[in-house]
């Protein structure tokens, strides 16, 4: 199960916390887009802006094309820039996962399960402000874009960076519950059982420990009580 974003303005934002500030981490997902071409941010947290300056982010995992995935991570000074080629390319409406460690010195870019590359452009901790995590799109001046036109699944944050080995497993586990919870500060399934609320404030359930609430944006689709899309075309599927 996942939830589904129609590419124009749907979204989760997740309000800061200083639990959502590690100095070093690991964010991960499942994701799956209608068209791999079009800039699809798939978990972001700005550092600046508006108004926009370096070194912009905190971190972000966005996907550029095809065949180009893009990892960052920022200090106060800069940020990694970090592009890894896929291959074969990325294909539209298929699943795929994708994983960002960092461990104060090295970030490493994962997808599938495998080691895609590693940067070290970026030393030293993670510098943060108080803007929100956002699920399925990046930060804007309006006040978001880039967002995406697919699904997101099993979106995981930790407060460190997991071994290759506990990546693997958590990609071999196809998204269902994975068991390691050491170190998750931030864990939402986004499937049918994660959904919660009222036709006025739904809920986009946290499964970590901290209860970290995301919030739909863009325009729900209702069946009850259940959320099933942001921006108002697509479903929880």
């Amino acid at each position: 199960m996942a939830i589904e974003f129609d590419g124009s303005s749907g979204y989760i934002p997740v309000q800061d916390n200083t639990n959502l500030r590690p100095v070093n981490i690991t964010l991960a997902c499942w994701f799956r887009l209608r068209n791999v071409n079009a800039g699809s941010t798939l978990i972001s947290k700005a550092q600046s802006g508006p108004p926009w300056g370096s070194p912009f982010l905190s971190w972000m995992i966005r996907v550029n094309s095809s065949s180009a995935l893009e990892m960052d991570v920022g200090n106060t000074t800069t940020y990694s820039a970090f592009s890894v080629t896929i291959s074969p390319v990325m294909v539209a409406n298929q699943w795929y996962h994708a994983c960002l460690t960092y461990n104060g010195t090295t970030l490493t870019a994962y997808f599938d399960g495998a080691v895609k590359g590693t940067n070290g452009t970026v030393t030293g901790n993670i510098n943060y402000s108080g803007n929100a995590v956002l699920l399925g799109a990046n930060h804007g001046a309006s006040p978001a874009f880039q967002y995406i036109s697919g699904s997101l699944a099993d979106v995981r944050i930790y407060n460190r960076a997991l071994t290759t080995p506990e990546v693997v497993s958590l990609y071999a586990s196809r998204g269902k519950y994975h068991p390691n919870i050491n170190g998750l500060i931030g864990y939402w399934p986004l499937d049918d059982k994660s959904i919660g609320g009222s036709m006025t404030a739904e809920r986009i359930l946290d499964r970590s420990q901290y209860n970290h609430f995301g919030t739909g944006s863009g325009g729900g689709v209702y069946i009850g009580q259940r959320v099933l899309s942001y921006g108002g075309t697509y479903g929880v599927t």
